[in-house]
């Protein structure tokens, strides 16, 4: 249990206590099916947080396939965190690499802004645009911090 008055701090630090290497969140309750709406403990994390942040598409439990079968990494030219992450889970998943307007996509990975400090998120236009209009379920690193299961 975390008692915090902020639940998003409070999750962070238990994160960085336990070196967990992500926090997954659904989508806030009013999300549409099948879109991504980050909840505010989400947002904060995703406002300077040090541990990566998954947001599962809103209606996965109820209307998803029940497994990742296809993995896509946002364009980076200057972090490969995101291409290094999506390659090491569509192998430890079984899942193939694809492309992030595939229509079965299952998730997107996304990295942080380029003027983010090493180790922290932080979310430029283009990556708030992805979350805006993602259709699958998203996983934001913090900067030059790929997840290698």
């Amino acid at each position: 249990m975390v008692v915090d008055p902020s639940t998003g701090a409070g999750l962070g630090r238990l994160a960085a206590t336990e070196a967990a290497a992500l926090i997954v969140f659904g989508s806030d309750y009013r999300t549409p099916p099948g879109r991504v709406e980050p909840g505010s403990s989400a947002q904060q994390l995703l406002q300077g947080g040090s541990v990566a942040v998954a947001v599962a598409a809103a209606g996965l439990r109820a209307h998803g396939r029940g497994a990742i079968e296809t993995v896509a990494a946002a364009p980076s030219a200057d972090d490969g965190a995101p291409q290094a992450t999506a390659a090491a889970l569509a192998e430890a998943l079984g899942a193939r690499v694809t492309a992030t307007d595939d229509p079965d996509l299952d998730l997107v990975i996304v990295g942080s802004a380029p003027n983010a400090m090493p180790g922290r998120i932080a979310l430029s236009g283009p990556t708030r645009s992805m979350l805006d209009s993602a259709r699958s379920s998203v996983l934001v690193l913090a900067r030059a911090t790929p997840i290698l299961p």
